[in-house]
């Protein structure tokens, strides 16, 4: 897939915090073989931003309880370096969702946090998304699904920049930076979404 961009470019300005292989490559091969069999239900959102059009397609695997666990301690052990990357006192995962995009998914441009969301869900301090698997692996790659984060530029509008996925990195940024899940167009897109407050 031409045209994306390094995590590292990200990082370097700031926009993301970055750990590259956060979770192992056999790790990462392991949910992939665990999810190819799960259960899945439509991935929630809390609000749709334009009444009568869908924000978002996807589903949210189910995972055993360890499995979980297991990604939140990881988690959990950065949470020092977050807070101080982002010169706040998130204390707690608030949600962690494994997911997984088939064709035809996407979730349309939004933030994760805004003082509309005030009364669904409480202060969201540090999202976070962690790549299982990328579009060129050879067993169980996509194409499409392109995460893509909009910066604002000094004339009001904004640019889409797409991040080269990596399986295993975790990326950490603002709730309130605009970003978005691009149609898949073939194959299967898993990666985990959470939100730290």
């Amino acid at each position: 897939m031409s045209g994306l961009i390094p995590a590292t470019f990200f990082a370097s300005r700031g926009i993301l915090q970055i750990y590259q292989q956060f979770l192992k490559p056999e790790s990462c091969r392991k949910l992939i073989e665990y999810v190819k069999s799960s259960e899945l239900i439509p991935a929630p959102v809390y609000e749709e931003p334009v009444p009568g059009q869908t924000a978002r397609k996807t589903s949210e695997v189910e995972v055993p309880y360890n499995i979980k666990r297991e990604l939140a301690d990881r988690v959990y052990e950065q949470l020092g370096f977050l807070n101080q990357a982002f010169k706040c006192q998130a204390t707690q995962i608030q949600m962690m969702q494994v997911l997984r995009y088939d064709a035809g998914d996407y979730f349309r441009p939004h933030r994760d946090w805004g003082p509309e969301l005030e009364p669904v869900t409480s202060r969201r301090l540090i999202s976070f998304v962690l790549f299982i698997n990328t579009p060129d692996d050879p067993e169980f790659g996509y194409s499409g699904g392109e995460l893509v984060f909009h910066l604002p530029q000094r004339n009001g509008s904004s640019i889409g920049l797409p991040l080269k996925p990596e399986a295993g990195l975790l990326i950490a940024f603002d709730p309130l930076l605009m970003h978005e899940v691009r149609e898949i167009t073939s194959g299967v897109r898993l990666s985990v979404a959470g939100w730290l407050s």
